[in-house]
């Protein structure tokens, strides 16, 4: 694990905690579920308590007292076992945590009054990796509330990648929420979890699901029915990128060179289309009134991504164009005159 003082990077905390999780489930069994980002996973398993021996003695006569004392001490040797071994593993754990963890890392996480504890118990593994997330998904900042503050802009920005998953930003959710309460912050409810979700889904290429839900008046009550709803949802299949679909009041033409004469040999998007000759426009990307190349919205696949930055530098290019291309042609045009005028 890398520790950089000026970027942080959920991502690769993530994987690192999966790396984790796979190697000690295979070495240490159950212990490998604390580098979960589920709450309920992220706790040690200790056995549980022994039951109280029967008082008075047992009604049912000598033999089955000695039976269930047999029986108990039995069980009192399984948990002492199962406690020696979790112990073990503990301590394995945190070793195998340290010797994950570059200087920079350790550098980081020592600003923290709670590392010397660790360090020197070395046996608590879920409290470090509480104090490695904090440090490596915040500024690891000495100031708590610095980083109670960082903790919620990342909460609040957080929105899905162009091209990703919604398993994959499920996981980046969860664990920016793990990150707000490792810094102190109040307990999201489950509801309030689900709404927020499909906040941020909205605009992406999950945003016809989020929308009709809202629609709908739909509630979802945890995070696991917005997930399920998005996922089943009945999406409409849209236009692809490169093929003409006509729009109400509008006219198309084939007959189209591109508009960026600069452009030779660099196939136009838009223009391969036809030219928009009517009022009425409808954007490939999320159908709004302006062209593909004007559009602000989240990319509905990576193939439309593509073309949207292919669109917006060939605007680029005219504008720039616009600014100085037609002067610098027009000086160069009226020297190259003058000098054939002076030869003649």
């Amino acid at each position: 694990m890398q520790y950089n003082v000026d970027r942080v990077s959920p991502v690769a905390t993530m994987l690192w905690m999966d790396n984790l999780r796979d190697y000690t489930r295979a070495e240490c069994g159950r212990m490998g579920q604390i580098f979960s980002f589920e709450e309920g996973h992220r706790r040690y398993q200790v056995p549980q308590d022994l039951p109280a021996p029967s008082e008075p003695p047992h009604p049912e006569g000598r033999r089955d007292e000695l039976v269930e004392k047999q029986t108990l001490k039995i069980a009192i040797v399984q948990r002492a076992e199962a406690m020696r071994k979790l112990e073990q593993n503990k301590v394995k754990v945190f070793g195998l945590m340290m010797g994950q963890l570059s200087l920079a890392s350790q550098d980081a996480m020592a600003r923290d009054p709670k590392y010397a504890t660790l360090q020197e118990d070395a046996n608590d593994p879920i409290g470090l990796l509480n104090l490695v997330i904090v440090s490596h998904m915040t500024r690891g900042d000495v100031d708590e509330m610095k980083n109670k503050q960082y903790a919620s802009q990342d909460y609040s920005r957080l929105t899905p990648g162009a091209d990703e998953s919604l398993l994959s930003f499920k996981l980046r959710f969860k664990a920016a929420i793990l990150v707000l309460q490792l810094v102190g912050e109040p307990k999201i409810t489950e509801e309030r979890r689900a709404a927020d979700f499909l906040l941020k889904l909205e605009g992406s290429m999950w945003d016809e699901a989020v929308r009709a839900h809202r629609n709908d008046g739909g509630k979802c009550s945890t995070l696991d029915m917005a997930i399920e709803y998005v996922t089943n949802f009945a999406y409409a299949k849209h236009p692809k990128a490169g093929r003409a679909w006509a729009v109400v009041g509008q006219t198309m033409s084939r007959d189209h060179v591109s508009e960026h004469e600069d452009d030779y040999g660099a196939p136009d998007i838009e223009a391969n289309v036809g030219r928009r000759t009517g009022q009425d426009l409808a954007c490939f990307n999320c159908s709004g009134p302006h062209m593909l190349r004007d559009c602000n919205k989240q990319p509905t696949s990576t193939e439309m991504a593509e073309a949207m930055n292919k669109a917006q530098a060939r605007k680029a290019r005219r504008e720039r164009k616009k600014a100085t291309g037609s002067n610098a042609h027009d000086a160069d045009l009226i020297a190259r005159i003058v000098r054939k005028l002076k030869d003649e």
